[in-house]
């Protein structure tokens, strides 16, 4: 893999990303991420086997859309190169999520991943992480976090969006107000 400088077009294909929100069905994101791939960008792999806590996660394509109910933590992408980019997906339509490790030791030490906010981040249905890897740091680093805010729930508080099964990092209302989950 290896970073690639792109065309205005392709920025421009690039942010329909985003738009998937009037349709979130599984084969609305692959169709529109595979637009993407034939854009340059990679290929794309669906990953069901993934369970449990997931270190060193070997990843085959640029893309890889995640759909296994039962995974619910990743420390570590195996095998990263100088400036590998990937991108994973979460179309797990469930209220738990996918949790991305801070620098765990799950994985090994070169697997690892830093986010940006030096914690774990939940990655809840419908959204997507993107990485490189920095043979400088040694770790892949999280580059973009695209939230899905199609539909955001509505809650009374803070306690009433935990009950009702969201976890830190996950976006409600209150009103026309936009929240964030905390501890």
């Amino acid at each position: 893999m290896s970073v690639t400088v792109i065309t205005e077009a392709q920025r421009v294909a690039l942010n329909t990303m985003n738009d998937v929100s009037k349709d979130m069905s599984l084969g609305s994101v692959l169709q529109n991420t595979q637009t993407q791939a034939n854009l340059g960008y990679g290929s794309i792999a669906e990953d069901a086997a993934s369970t449990g806590s997931a270190d060193d996660v070997a990843l085959t394509k640029t893309w890889t859309i995640f759909t296994n109910t039962s995974l619910t933590e990743i420390t570590g992408f195996a095998a990263g190169s100088d400036g590998d980019v990937i991108h994973i997906f979460n179309s797990k339509a469930n209220t738990v999520g996918i949790t991305i490790a801070n620098n765990d030791s799950g994985s090994a030490a070169a697997n690892r991943i830093i986010m940006a906010s030096s914690t774990s981040r939940p990655l809840g249905y419908a959204q997507m992480m993107s990485f490189m890897y920095s043979a400088s740091f040694g770790v892949w680093v999280e580059l973009l976090y695209y939230p899905y805010l199609g539909t955001v729930t509505e809650y009374a508080d803070n306690a009433a969006a935990v009950t009702g099964g969201l976890v830190v990092g996950q976006i409600y209302r209150t009103g026309d107000a936009l929240k964030v989950v905390h501890a």
